[in-house]
């Protein structure tokens, strides 16, 4: 008996000391800022992303507003289906997506560019020079972007290219099938490879892409496992409402990207446990 407890308090000090180093470093200093900064250039994505996917698809408003319905909570659907009735109200012009793309790409750089300096915090690194940094962060946000918005035009409407190209062109409608159904797994790809890819760019060390991939992984599974957690929790549990009134959303919003933001800053501070033996010697980092 006295042996299991032994065994217990050690496992119970070694999950806290596990705790302790993944969240080292203050990185929620890092994640704050960086939600800031994408919180607030959700709008002008969104214009952007809408505006240049009308260029090319008739969008069904109502079918995204039911797929938004789907899968987030009532309150921040609501406050998405309030933009997306406003950004439909609005016609795309060249100007409107210039200001949108200048818009998006400043505000979310500078979130890029919190995560790169929690990045270095991490593995106390220097930070280079400004001028560099910013040139790296906008081409990082520009790579992520694309990527989100290839994203959003596969899973959002690929059940209208489908039907659309299905009797066009049947390979590319079965691999868009395909896509569909293993959608979730499909975006725990996606993520991993976003999340190593800024591991490997972002801070200024040498090392290898697929040693970026376990934190990188780790990231992605606690990001969608997060996401749904929370779902679930501002479903049936919470009364933020109650205080926050119709700034709710907004604050649900605001607390879900500073955890993703934790998360992924968790997913560096995973990797350099690896690095320095965390899981096979006890190491002090």
């Amino acid at each position: 008996m006295v042996e299991r407890m032994k065994k217990f308090k050690n496992a119970i000090l070694e999950i806290i000391r596990f705790i302790d180093c993944l969240a080292g470093d203050n990185v929620s200093i890092y994640a704050a800022q960086a939600s800031f900064f994408l919180i607030i250039s959700v709008i002008p994505f969104l214009m952007l992303c809408f505006n240049i996917i009308k260029l090319f698809i008739v969008i069904d408003e109502q079918a995204i507003i039911h797929t938004i319905n789907s899968f987030a909570p009532a309150e921040i659907s609501h406050l998405l289906t309030t933009v997306i009735n406003e950004l439909f109200s609005r016609a795309a012009s060249a100007s409107l997506i210039s200001i949108s793309a200048v818009t998006t790409l400043w505000l979310a750089s500078r979130g890029i560019m919190a995560l790169y300096t929690g990045l270095n915090r991490v593995y106390n690194l220097p930070t280079r020079n400004y001028f560099y940094s910013r040139f790296i962060a906008v081409i990082y946000t520009l790579a992520f972007l694309a990527g989100l918005i290839l994203t959003i035009i596969v899973f959002g409407f690929g059940g209208k290219i489908e039907s659309i190209l299905g009797g066009r062109i049947i390979i590319l409608s079965k691999i868009i099938w395909i896509l569909m159904k293993l959608r979730i797994f499909i975006f725990i790809i996606l993520l991993t490879l976003i999340f190593a890819l800024a591991y490997k760019v972002l801070p200024k060390r040498n090392s290898s892409f697929k040693n970026q991939i376990p934190g990188a992984l780790f990231a992605a599974v606690g990001w969608i496992a997060f996401s749904f957690i929370y779902s679930i929790y501002i479903e049936n549990f919470s009364n933020y409402s109650y205080v926050y009134g119709s700034l709710a959303a907004a604050v649900f919003l605001m607390l879900w990207l500073y955890f993703c933001m934790n998360i992924f800053l968790y997913g560096a501070q995973f990797n350099k446990m690896l690095e320095f033996g965390y899981f096979s010697k006890k190491t002090t980092l």
